[in-house]
């Protein structure tokens, strides 16, 4: 029997019509700026996949309170590239400028997002995780791999650190430790892992590869591709 899982927070009708205006936009971008090159992969096209909301711990050392920032996380695929997008609410937020780099650890993953622009849809920011995408078979190949990913990332808190004059990428908080399967030993008392729920050697495993498959940056490009304006 499986357990339920939870379904990720429904966006509010300000952040469903910024995701229907990210698609309408990179929709124009793939129809115009990117119309003819060869990174575009013709069998794919634009779809903002699992958007949801979002809360993002910001600034400060791990030991200091530190700000919540709400906002919508989600991942974009085009036929160039499929990023993890993540776009803060407050209007007074500040913007991460574009292309400067900006650490999210999500799932224990230190991800680098990308300050981006766009004028129709304003400031929002990009981590790169596949491109280009010529190895998907067709368009539904890269939305499961998109749904894939919000899955390994769902329901763990979003840390966020700044570090602008640290070489891309750079180390961040984690608010919880990368899974490490153990070694096979003797059949004794074994202790548990310390963050990690009760599963079989084979299922961690299963896990771990499947990180390694959509956070190990195989096939990723640095720095992350937006499509923005510069």
């Amino acid at each position: 029997m499986h357990a339920a899982v939870a379904s990720p927070p429904t966006l509010s009708p300000a952040q469903a019509e910024w995701v229907r205006q990210l698609e309408v936009t990179f929709a124009q971008i793939a129809r115009t700026r990117m119309a003819g090159l060869p990174v575009v992969h013709p069998r794919l096209r634009v779809q903002a996949v699992g958007f949801h909301a979002r809360s993002a711990r910001v600034g400060g050392a791990a030991d200091e309170p530190r700000a919540i920032e709400a906002g919508a996380l989600g991942v974009l695929v085009t036929p160039w590239f499929m990023n993890l997008v993540w776009r803060a609410d407050a209007a007074e937020a500040t913007p991460l400028p574009v292309g400067q780099t900006r650490v999210r650890t999500l799932a224990g993953e230190a991800m680098p997002f990308l300050g981006a622009f766009e004028p129709a849809i304003g400031a929002f920011e990009a981590c790169s995780l596949i491109s280009p995408m010529f190895q998907f078979a067709d368009h539904a190949a890269a939305v499961a791999t998109a749904t894939a990913v919000l899955q390994a990332l769902r329901d763990v808190p979003m840390a966020t650190t700044r570090s602008p004059d640290e070489p891309y990428p750079v180390a961040s908080v984690h608010p919880t430790p990368t899974p490490t399967p153990a070694a096979p030993t003797a059949p004794t008392q074994a202790a548990p892992a310390a963050a990690l729920p009760p599963a079989a050697p084979d299922e961690a495993a299963r896990v771990a590869a499947r990180r390694g498959f959509l956070f190990g940056r195989a096939g990723r490009i640095s720095p992350p591709s937006t499509g923005s304006s510069r």
